[in-house]
């Protein structure tokens, strides 16, 4: 997977956040579906959906660490 860097800048008529909460700010950013919008420290961050494949290596994290938790009361985690 390749990521690009790109710089770029929005004018919104409000907040991010207050468009996000109506469900409006897609509308106002226009970008296709497949990619997700971030909003971190005051920037827009633009990326791909992970593959179906990262949440499956998740569910198996989740798993292996809820299996260590029920055999010892004492798992740090």
């Amino acid at each position: 997977m390749s990521f690009v860097v790109a710089t770029g800048q929005w004018v919104l008529p409000e907040s991010p956040y207050a468009l996000w909460i109506r469900g409006e700010l897609d509308e106002h950013l226009g970008l296709p579906e497949r990619l997700r919008v971030e909003v971190i420290g005051g920037e827009f961050v633009v990326a791909p959906y992970p593959p179906v494949v990262h949440a499956a290596i998740l569910s198996d994290l989740h798993e292996g660490l809820f299996r260590a938790e029920s055999r010892d009361e004492g798992f740090p985690w």
